[in-house]
């Protein structure tokens, strides 16, 4: 999700609800008007989450913000296009680790929907 009052802040996390929901629960909550910007679904779509917080937070002068560990702002020489690039990079790696550890499940597969929404 992006906000788009603050175009360079965004949010990545893990929410087994529809994640209409739970943008008008931060809506609600934060007092922002929030944009979902992508969607994954996956098996193992929690270790897939921790996957793209590490990557996010290992990036040289990420800032984050002071709302939680999940919210973060894009550096000025990025977009929120390499965001969603780094979730479908780990999202295949981690369909490639369950699968080396014989977890992924017969008929599972990664589902992407991107909004094309653009603050």
């Amino acid at each position: 999700m992006r906000s788009r009052g603050e175009p360079d802040l965004f949010k990545v996390g893990f929410t087994s609800r529809r994640a209409t929901q739970r943008r008008a629960e931060l809506n609600r909550v934060a007092g922002d008007d929030m944009v979902i910007v992508a969607t994954v679904a996956l098996p193992w779509a929690r270790r897939c989450e921790a996957r793209v917080l590490k990557s996010i937070r290992a990036t040289w002068f990420r800032k984050r913000d002071h709302r939680g560990t999940e919210w973060f702002r894009l550096k000025h020489t990025e977009d929120i296009d390499a965001i969603y690039a780094c979730i479908q990079r780990e999202a295949r790696r981690t369909l490639i680790e369950a699968k080396l550890k014989l977890s992924w499940p017969r008929g599972g597969q990664i589902d992407s929907f991107r909004t094309g929404a653009r603050p």
